[in-house]
């Protein structure tokens, strides 16, 4: 380990920790900054591509996008760099290996990577100014989240990226079901809300409430830092310190609540925007919700079942798709980006009118499939997850770990135990076949807290959303004054 990362730290900040963690050969340090208690986790490596990521928890309480409109504007120009698009600027001239920001039901993250030293500090310096101090203009608001506009039949018509995208992301089958399971999972919780916005609440935020809800949650004492590679630890605390010694210490952040358990599972049905238009546009999905101090060890127990499952080309929950009534499996797994974790199962591309008897055979054949696991099911998986564990397939070492870290960290929970899996992996190796049998029943088959969510193609779904949208800016256009009408073409052509 290069002696570089052995220095003593600069005195605005504590160290808490230090963990080798011979798994991915790197050595953690957990470290506090004293003065707004923000939380810094550095993994020491030799590797030259170097990450860096702050989070900050963000709790939505309605479905108006701010977290995600603010997620995109932060990055429209900041005190030290008033530019008018510092993220395209970035894009196009930096070394980066890797630039975005994403916004999660409960966090919001800005990530960076660089192999250049010059680059990724510039990098840092750029996304530190961005989220503490960014401008914030009127003018981003409205071309980033949302306004009015006229189109070129000189009707009223709503415009902006975050709606934009969030009409087309929730007209994704994959995105609209998940939205939809989760929010039906969670019902007493944030995660009802949509934090990326639903296109017809996006257009009730104000730009009072969007500059508020930044001051209420990116502040130091709200945030997580998580550094990686061959880098000078000490130079990157001090730029840190730099930021972080401008405020003081808060602690009146909003707490994120878990939801009480249902007292029976629910059935629901929920109408879809046919996708295909070809009499193959049902969809259903499955989701049990988790207790929310599950231990690594039963969440990577649960991957493993997953595997075993739905995971390899002779995986027997494939069968369900032999008759035809399904074209795909969704994505099956163990979610654990929320408080309380869930596992997620499911199929689309159902023919008309078959949904019913497909969740019927899906459920019969998961059961069938849990009772005849044995040993070398179970023993294929474990080398296969444990391979997948040892042998990331992403080349960006960095944020692979950073997504792992942020899933835990978020919650107050050891950010190191998702990276440490060596003994978990022999634990699980010296359980006998019941044991994985036996979690599977406990946390799906005999949770309450489950449900099954039936997507019953409408065909005039797409076409009233559209009407009910048509209407209301009809509506609204007719009590617009001239006055107002010019004041919005000449807002337009500005922006």
């Amino acid at each position: 380990m290069p002696a570089k990362f052995l220095k003593k730290i600069p005195e605005s900040f504590e160290l808490i920790s230090t963990n080798e963690i011979k798994e991915i050969s790197c050595t953690a340090y957990l470290i506090r900054h004293k003065k707004t208690n923000a939380s810094i986790l550095y993994l020491g490596s030799t590797d030259i591509n170097k990450t860096f990521a702050i989070s900050f928890k963000t709790v939505p309480q309605s479905s108006n996008g701010v977290a995600h409109i603010l997620e995109h504007c932060v990055l429209s120009g900041s005190k030290k760099y008033p530019v008018k698009d510092p993220f395209l600027h970035m894009l196009k001239t930096s070394f980066k290996t890797f630039l975005n920001a994403m916004t999660y039901p409960d966090k919001t993250v800005y990530p960076v990577a660089s192999t250049n030293n010059k680059d990724f500090s510039n990098l840092v310096d750029v996304y530190l100014d961005a989220v503490f101090f960014p401008l914030l203009r009127i003018e981003d608001f409205k071309t980033d989240g949302w306004r009015l506009d006229f189109n070129s039949e000189n009707e009223l018509v709503y415009k902006g990226v975050v709606y934009n995208e969030m009409k087309g992301a929730l007209s994704s089958v994959d995105s609209y079901v998940l939205s939809h399971t989760i929010k039906n999972l969670y019902p007493g919780t944030i995660y009802k809300n949509q934090s990326g916005g639903e296109p017809e609440e996006i257009v009730n935020l104000s730009y009072e409430e969007f500059k508020d809800f930044h001051k209420k949650f990116y502040h130091p004492s709200n945030s997580q830092i998580f550094l990686y590679g061959d880098l000078d630890l000490n130079f990157y605390l001090e730029k840190l310190d730099g930021y972080f010694s401008l405020f003081e210490l808060r602690s009146d952040f909003e707490v994120i609540n878990p939801q009480q358990p249902f007292d029976s599972v629910k059935n629901i049905s929920l109408p879809i925007v046919p996708a295909q238009k070809n009499g193959r546009d049902g969809v259903f999905t499955m989701a049990a919700m988790l207790k929310e101090k599950l231990s690594q060890e039963e969440l990577l127990a649960l991957d493993v079942l997953f595997y075993c499952l739905f995971g390899s080309e002779a995986a027997p929950m494939k069968k369900i798709l032999e008759d035809g009534a399904a074209d795909s499996l969704i994505n099956a797994g163990v979610a654990d980006f929320v408080l309380q974790p869930f596992l997620y199962m499911g199929a689309k591309g159902i023919k008309d009118g078959e949904i019913d008897r497909v969740v019927k055979s899906f459920n019969d054949l998961l059961l069938d499939s849990i009772d005849k696991l044995n040993p070398s099911h179970v023993e294929a998986a474990l080398n296969s997850v444990e391979f997948s564990y040892r042998n990331p397939s992403s080349n960006n070492l960095g944020i692979h770990f950073m997504y792992k870290i942020f899933d835990s960290w978020n919650y107050s929970k050891e950010p190191l135990e998702t990276l440490v899996f060596e003994n978990k992996i022999i634990s699980l190796r010296s359980k006998d076949i019941n044991y994985f049998k036996d979690l599977f029943k406990k946390y799906f088959v005999s949770n309450e807290h489950r449900l099954t969510i039936g997507f019953y193609p409408d065909p005039e779904l797409s076409t009233r959303r559209e009407k009910k949208e048509k209407d209301s800016l009809a509506k609204l256009y007719s009590l617009m004054s001239p006055v107002q009408k010019d004041e919005l073409s000449l807002l337009a052509k500005k922006l």
